[in-house]
């Protein structure tokens, strides 16, 4: 892989600028594409296993390339502090290659421009409001093409507010969305929907809070979750999406209670959500030109868990960071769990600083996931060790930061129930990565 970026910007007492560009192009091979290939092969007169398995070894190659603009004006008008620009524009092409030939092309541009109109803060209030535009084209062609040539157009307004009072803040919230899609083969449909939430924040004692949230949410269906259908040999699957498919919305409730102080930063977070119609992909049971059928579906959906962490300092040098994660998300009709959720998480971790030079260890423990969708595989559980250590000589306008980490350092075989193909690869052993960065300021 190569990449390069180039940056420029202006900062002025009235107004700001900045311009970046970045380029990544690479090639790749995508595991286990042989075995769908010798598959789709089979019973053709006169081909043989291993010359069909060295024919149809699959690469990617990609190239990416991203353009941003900002600009804002500082205090352009009276009640306005900031009026800030943002435009965007990505294109992601890559090919995928049998042997050297190209049997696939894909081509998704992206090009999106938000403004955004902060307000004076005054003792009481401040908040901001502005809108967002944005543009998707999306094609592909080829043998394996998941899903038609689409482009998609969104406009969205939005606005935020909030009130502070002596030991009590509140926010207040609010999107309006308007998405169209015009496919090649399908009908054109159109989702319009609202999403907002408010919540509160108030003291509890010193250097500790707690935070009150509801949400009101609204997301349309992705390109790929309506037009895909064919072979996504990355994720070992023949996909399928749903052109009927109905916009999400959903009601959460999200709590939690916070203390930072010089010696202990600790939270808990707890979060409810019932999700109407939500869309999700999940393995049909059935083989189709020699892959996994994987489904888009839409259903009523709950999820519940919680966030736990603490950082203590036990010594002025060194800190203890202790985490913690889970999730329980399921279909409400059938009490069915849903495909692909996390585990029960935990990190240990160790902060050591002295004067330039950080070390990091932790442990990343995953229990057992056995909660499963009918059609997956129970995923064992795992404890992974990483380091990490850097060292920083600071110079008057320059800096040499020099960094190593250590990844898996015990060489576990471990699964991540996330992926896709975790019943055929496992994740990365153990791995060492240097870097060298040389900073001028």
């Amino acid at each position: 892989m190569t990449s390069a970026n180039l940056g420029l910007g202006w900062f002025g007492n009235r107004a700001v600028f900045s311009l970046g560009y970045y380029f990544n192009k690479g090639r790749l091979g995508i595991p286990f594409a042989d075995v769908f290939h010798h598959h789709a092969e089979e019973g053709k007169e006169g081909d043989h296993e291993e010359e069909a398995e060295s024919a149809f070894q699959v690469d990617e190659v990609f190239t990416w390339q991203n353009v941003r603009l900002s600009a804002g004006l500082i205090n352009p008008v009276k009640f306005v502090e900031k009026i800030k620009v943002g435009a965007n524009f990505s294109r992601w092409r890559h090919e995928e290659l049998e042997g050297e030939i190209p049997a696939t092309t894909f081509d998704n541009r992206l090009s999106n421009l938000r403004v955004t109109i902060e307000q004076h803060k005054t003792r009481l209030s401040d908040g901001s409001f502005g809108f967002h535009l944005w543009n998707r084209d999306y094609r592909s062609q080829g043998e394996e093409s998941l899903a038609p040539p689409v482009i998609a157009n969104g406009f969205a307004t939005f606005a935020l507010q909030e009130i502070h009072f002596l030991w009590v803040q509140l926010q207040f919230g609010g999107r309006m969305e308007h998405v169209r899609y015009d496919p090649a083969v399908f009908p054109k449909r159109a989702y319009t929907g609202f999403a907002g939430a408010a919540g509160i924040r108030f003291s509890l004692w010193k250097d500790g809070n707690f935070v009150a949230n509801y949400t009101h949410s609204y997301r349309v269906p992705a390109v790929e979750e309506l037009y895909n259908y064919g072979p996504h040999v990355g994720n070992l699957a023949f996909e399928i999406g749903d052109p009927n498919l109905k916009r999400e919305t959903s009601d959460g409730l999200d709590l939690s209670i916070r203390h930072q102080s010089s010696v202990i930063h600790a939270q808990a977070n707890f979060f409810y959500y019932h999700v109407r119609d939500f869309v999700y992909l999940a393995f049909a049971g059935e083989i189709k030109e020699g892959l996994r059928v994987a489904s888009y579906s839409q259903a009523d959906a709950c999820f519940i868990g919680g966030e736990w962490e603490l950082d203590l300092a036990v010594h002025p040098y060194i800190w203890v960071h202790l985490g913690l994660d889970t999730v329980n998300a399921e279909l409400i009709q059938s009490n069915l769990p849903l495909p692909r959720i996390p585990p029960l998480r935990g990190r240990v971790g160790i902060e050591a600083r002295y004067r330039g030079l950080v070390f990091n260890p932790e442990i990343v423990m995953a229990s057992d996931q056995n909660r499963i969708y009918p059609t997956e595989n129970r995923t064992p559980g795992a404890a992974v060790v990483n380091l990490d250590a850097s060292f920083i000589v600071a110079k008057s306008h320059l800096a040499h930061v020099f960094a190593m980490s250590i990844f898996n350092v015990g060489n576990r075989l471990y699964r991540n129930h996330l992926s896709f193909i975790k019943d055929y690869a496992p994740e990365m052993g153990r791995g060492i990565r240097f870097s060298y960065i040389l900073c001028f300021f």
